[in-house]
């Protein structure tokens, strides 16, 4: 799957970002009847800002993109249910 999602994002010029990657990885997978969720969090920066990440999880809350700093900010509520 990151390949894919590098693949797309080479193809259509988009810079990398998770965001981005999230949004790309969640499309993929719908389009081939996967089911995942979006999920944004956010941690405090040294500076006291808010620093967001995005990730994919599947039902299982297995992170599928962004996932290896995922642990480090906490998910904001969920905005939506699971999509397939």
């Amino acid at each position: 799957m990151p390949w894919a999602i590098d693949a797309v994002g080479r193809r259509l010029a988009l810079t990398r970002n998770c965001l981005l990657q999230a949004v790309v990885a969640q499309a993929l997978l719908q389009r081939h009847g996967c089911t995942s969720r979006l999920v944004v969090g956010v941690k405090r920066g040294v500076n006291g800002g808010l620093i967001a990440h995005a990730w994919v999880e599947d039902p299982a809350g297995h992170r599928v993109v962004g996932g290896s700093v995922a642990a480090r900010y906490t998910p904001l509520a969920n905005a939506h249910e699971y999509t397939s």
